[in-house]
């Protein structure tokens, strides 16, 4: 039986790479960028570019606008922020209109935590998926549990929702049908398997255990 054991193979990210064509019923269009603490922002007001200016969002989530004052842009996409910024200009201009330009921005990552052989955080490009993301953070380590990852979807927000995948049988097409999207924020953790403490204890008392024969026990 295949396994998630060390660097992955090139078998293994041959069947990667195809987990985005036998999961496209599960892969979404990725959410419009919400703005965040820390962006920068360009500010062109089209009738008056005198006004012309460039800010970035304060840890409160505002800016502070020359026309208009205070402004809560942090969560909004930026069409929601142009509507914004037009409508607190609106009492001292006659037509308010702006182009929005994002300079620099809270780049879309996931993170991989646990028994992963390379846990840190990740930038997440294009559609990658659970499977995928764990290649790119190593894979699992003998001691990881690969039959119950767990992903923490929606970290960030206020109601995230937690999956726990059976990702042990890369060998197996129906490990596709368990996969699911990443998205933006995303937390991959490979829980401690069961074998963990009976390694450690061997390996204390005899050396460094042979992976190969305890890799099928998890």
């Amino acid at each position: 039986m295949s396994r998630l054991i060390g660097r992955p193979s090139i078998i293994m990210v041959i069947l990667a790479a195809c987990t985005l064509q036998a999961v496209s019923q599960q892969l979404q269009p990725r959410e419009r960028y919400q703005l965040h603490s820390g962006d920068q922002l360009s500010i062109e007001y089209t009738y008056t570019p005198e006004l012309n200016t460039t800010t970035t969002i304060q840890p409160d989530g505002f800016v502070n606008l020359r026309v208009g004052g205070d402004v809560l842009l942090a969560g909004k996409t930026l069409v929601q922020a142009k509507t914004l910024i037009e409508q607190s200009a609106s009492d001292r201009l006659k037509n308010s209109a702006v182009v929005l330009t994002l300079l620099d921005f809270q780049h879309p990552y996931f993170v991989v935590a646990g028994e992963a052989y390379a846990p840190s955080k990740y930038e997440l490009r294009d559609n990658l998926t659970v499977l995928q993301g764990l290649m790119i953070g190593g894979g699992s380590r003998i001691t990881g549990k690969e039959s119950q990852v767990v992903l923490i979807h929606g970290a960030n927000t206020p109601t995230p929702e937690v999956h726990v995948l059976n990702l042990k049988d890369v060998g197996s097409q129906k490990i596709f049908e368990k996969d699911m999207a990443l998205s933006n924020g995303d937390i991959i953790y490979i829980p401690k398997s069961k074998l963990t403490k009976t390694i450690q204890v061997f390996s204390l008392i005899n050396g460094p255990l042979n992976t190969a024969v305890y890799a099928g026990f998890r």
